[in-house]
């Protein structure tokens, strides 16, 4: 199993409480959070993006029907 930075963090704050180091543990979560963030941010960005995208394409015409549209 590979060690990743969040699963370090998490076996790094059980290892502060069973050793009664409150104050370490709280560290490493505010450090977990603190890390997240960007995460969260960057991750959010896209989704956002398409939800912008869906919104113009509401306010399109729907004449435009490439490449199904029929010359019949």
């Amino acid at each position: 199993m590979a060690w990743t930075r969040r699963l370090f963090l998490a076996a790094t704050f059980l290892l502060a409480i069973l050793l009664g180091q409150a104050m370490t543990a709280l560290e490493v979560i505010w450090i977990l959070r603190l890390r997240m963030r960007p995460e969260e941010y960057v991750s959010e960005r896209p989704g956002r993006a398409i939800r912008e995208i869906v919104k113009l394409a509401e306010k399109m015409p729907l004449s435009f029907t490439w490449p199904l549209q029929c010359y019949c």
